[in-house]
């Protein structure tokens, strides 16, 4: 185990320090992972103590979640970044280790609930990077009225850190897609939906 443990009440002692340069700048803050839906009752704890002083809050989420965990977040949450590497079951599963199912239905809920979710495509060479799998995502969001998508180019950027746990990294020698790659899926994908391309 690594990392330090913190309550609610200490998390939100240590952000509030930064409280005049969210003021200056609008910013926030961003519960990332892991996957922070996992711990719902803390993480809820905390951004309704955030909300109270008008902190901006953002949740990155894989969205493999019960739903009702969604109707708790959303009310204390700005800005959703919602990751869909697939649509295909077996795809999906073959890659996580579960199912796209409730994923899909997670984002279709929320989509209705919530008026700011920014769904973010992590593009992985050999897996998800051909144009029918994308086409099929962005067909699938475009059904719940989300008209833009962000590119998430991959990295190796864990093979470090599994190194120093003496894990396995199973994507070791996948290589970043290149540039020309993501202008080229960006055009094209921009055809039927508004296209960012996130910065490493």
């Amino acid at each position: 185990m690594s990392g330090e443990s913190y309550s609610s009440d200490q998390l939100f002692d240590l952000v509030m320090k930064d409280k005049n340069y969210f003021d200056l700048s609008g910013g926030g803050v961003t519960f990332s992972g892991g996957e922070p839906l996992l711990q719902p009752v803390f993480l809820k704890a905390i951004l309704k103590k955030l909300k109270r002083y008008n902190i901006k809050t953002a949740i990155e989420t894989a969205g493999y979640c019960q739903r009702d965990v969604f109707s708790e977040i959303a009310p204390y949450t700005d800005m959703f970044m919602f990751d869909i590497k697939h649509i295909g079951e077996k795809e999906y599963k073959d890659g996580t280790g579960v199912g796209v199912s409730r994923i899909i239905g997670n984002l279709a809920y929320l989509s209705r609930i919530h008026g700011d979710i920014l769904v973010r495509i992590p593009l992985i060479p050999g897996y998800n990077m051909n144009k029918k799998t994308l086409d099929r995502i962005v067909m699938t969001i475009k059904k719940f009225n989300l008209q833009y998508v962000q590119l998430v180019p991959y990295h190796d950027y864990g093979l470090v850190k599994y190194d120093s746990l003496g894990e396995k990294y199973e994507l070791n020698g996948l290589k970043k897609p290149s540039d020309n790659k993501l202008k080229e899926l960006k055009e094209y994908l921009g055809k039927n939906i508004s296209v960012g391309i996130m910065n490493a």
